[in-house]
């Protein structure tokens, strides 16, 4: 069966990038702090779960304030990867990469939330 959300490349790129920044705290879970990586881990969660409820939605300002706040944790997201790499020595480039593409996702979730009207 597919749904509306089966496809939605978003979300996918949110889930990615979920799984990416993951096995980089895994792969640096000695110099990580343990609050820095779970709080990457749990706001690449909510984007991907803002993401998919927003889909689900049948108004559309509904759905531009569920877009809205996945892109906050976009943010959120890029801050705590940050705050991750000021106190352990995380590949400068891997981290580069990681943060362009939450930008980029913020900058997309962030035209929804435009869009939706609200």
């Amino acid at each position: 069966m597919r749904t509306p959300t089966t496809d939605d490349v978003l979300r996918k790129e949110a889930v990615d990038l979920a799984t990416d920044v993951a096995s980089l705290m895994v792969r640096f879970r000695g110099a990580v702090r343990p609050e820095h990586a779970y709080q990457v881990a749990m706001e690449c969660v909510k984007v991907a779960g803002k993401i998919q409820e927003a889909r689900e939605k049948a108004l559309p300002w509904e759905g531009a304030a569920l877009f809205r706040e996945a892109g906050t944790s976009a943010v959120r997201a890029m801050v705590a990867l940050d705050r991750a790499g000021a106190h352990a020595p995380l590949p400068q480039r891997e981290v580069a990469m990681l943060d362009r593409r939450f930008h980029e996702l913020a900058l997309a979730l962030g035209a929804l939330a435009r869009e939706g009207g609200a």
